[in-house]
């Protein structure tokens, strides 16, 4: 139901703009949100103030990071890598942040991002969680493929 309150306040706001559906995964309990055509993922927008606040800031060209999960069209690294990046240089543009090179090493994956004041690499490592419960109708956790950050490095 967290979701479907999310949805009604978003389409007060921009009701030509906001499509419901019963589900986009990835948050088993909290309101997930995508917003087409960057392909952005947004979890627990249930939480924000107003979570049309989210789709406003789109609109201007930039995201809310407090929610955002992911680009779609990025690989999980590129992801994670965007992620951390956002968190050491100071950038809520959509397209900041985007990527140059992945090199997956034996023991790491080097993700290269394209910086404002020049390249911004971050160094992750592959882990897996303790089995937990993901999906709504598991019927066994299972562990969940994580990024552990390694180290941010801002070109500047």
């Amino acid at each position: 139901m967290r979701g479907r309150s999310a949805a009604a306040r978003i389409a007060e706001r921009y009701p030509e703009a906001t499509w419901e559906c019963s589900h986009l995964g990835g948050d088993r309990f909290a309101a997930t949100m995508l917003i087409l055509s960057h392909g952005l993922f947004y979890g627990r927008v249930d939480q924000a103030e107003d979570p049309a606040d989210i789709v406003t800031l789109y609109t201007e060209g930039r995201v809310d990071e407090r929610y955002l999960r992911g680009r779609s069209s990025h690989s999980a690294a590129v992801q994670s890598a965007q992620h951390h990046a956002r968190a050491v240089v100071p950038d809520d543009r959509i397209d900041a942040f985007a990527p140059v090179r992945v090199v997956e090493r034996d023991e790491h994956v080097e993700v290269m991002l394209e910086g404002l004041h020049g390249p911004v690499e971050v160094w992750l490592r592959e882990t897996y969680s303790e089995p937990i419960f993901t999906m709504c109708r598991a019927h066994a956790p299972g562990p969940v493929r994580q990024w552990e950050l390694i180290e941010v490095k801002a070109g500047g």
